[in-house]
């Protein structure tokens, strides 16, 4: 039988660990195992011995109040009542950070944070850590590229301008079109330039490979996210006479090429888009004329009656 006196005690660990800034779980507990060398999964089953909750215990072998780590941790601090801990930006991904921003802090150079959208490199240390970034060898250097960062400053400016769900949206749509282009075509001449300039930087060709093609296609990304995020834009863009938007395209993108055909992604989205929201103005509109026979989440589908 196991009594009290049998769940052992939690004390700090000799080398106190540091959160960084927006880091992951996972990640923060490896560094913790391998500052102190206690092996893989031991801050796991010292949690599960003690019976305590993950922040808790994190703190006291860390050495931190639980306080910075929520401070620190998004995922921890959900639940929390911080005022400090509100008004974060919903994370949908995890990256790891800049190695030299990490090194600066005595994190080490592998750290996984979970981020937003549109933090695809470090304007401080103009290294790439968007798509493709796996680590140190794959943190492009940027210093040839200074039509990237400008993108990236265009990319933040969008957000404040028309709000981050739309953006978000538009460039989630945008790096699916501008994938399938490169896929199609290689892409365009200001790609190639770009691909040149940072295939050249000293790394090895596969390990840099999807990093540098990552990183090539983002000013087009996000040209072509302010395109789609735009309300005037994206109206001529589902309207009857979409030329000055194939128009602007072709001008800004694709080379003089305009996009055609039903294969082509960026005309797929267009389709695609126009009838979403023929069916929702539909759907609305019935719901309007007829209230009292609109579905509603509880209503049965066809497939139900």
């Amino acid at each position: 039988m196991t009594g009290p006196l049998d769940i052992p005690v939690l004390r700090p660990l000799p080398r106190k660990t540091r959160p960084y800034p927006d880091e992951t779980t996972p990640s923060f507990i490896r560094r913790i195992e391998t500052a102190n060398h206690t092996g893989y999964g031991a801050v796991r089953q010292l949690r599960n011995r003690t019976g305590r909750s993950w922040p808790e215990t994190l703190a006291i072998l860390s050495g931190n109040t639980i306080r910075t780590l929520i401070l620190a941790m998004p995922q921890l601090s959900a639940g929390t009542l911080l005022p400090e801990s509100g008004g974060r930006p919903a994370c949908r991904a995890t990256r790891i950070a800049c190695s030299r921003c990490t090194l600066s802090r005595g994190a080490g150079n592998h750290v996984v944070v979970h981020t937003t959208h549109e933090r695809v490199l470090c304007p401080r240390h103009r290294l790439w850590t968007g798509d493709g970034n796996a680590g140190t060898g794959t943190q492009m250097r940027l210093d040839t590229c200074p039509g990237i960062l400008a993108a990236h400053r265009h990319h933040r400016n969008l957000i404040i301008r028309f709000g981050r769900p739309a953006v978000l949206e538009a460039f989630e749509a945008s790096s699916l079109i501008n994938w399938r282009w490169y896929e199609q075509f290689g892409h365009f001449a200001s790609f190639d330039q770009r691909y040149t300039a940072l295939a050249s930087r000293g790394n090895s060709p596969q390990q840099a490979r999807q990093s540098a093609v990552a990183a090539a296609l983002y000013p087009a990304v996000v040209d072509l996210t302010s395109a789609l995020a735009s309300p005037h834009w994206q109206a001529l863009a589902l309207s009857r006479n979409l030329t000055p938007f194939l128009e602007r395209i072709s001008r800004q993108i694709t080379d003089g090429w305009i996009p055609q055909g039903s294969g082509d992604p960026l005309r797929h989205w267009i389709t695609e888009e126009r009838t979403a929201r023929r069916l929702a103005a539909h759907d609305t509109t019935a719901a309007s004329r007829d209230p009292q026979t609109a579905r509603t989440p509880d209503s049965p589908v066809l497939g139900q009656l």
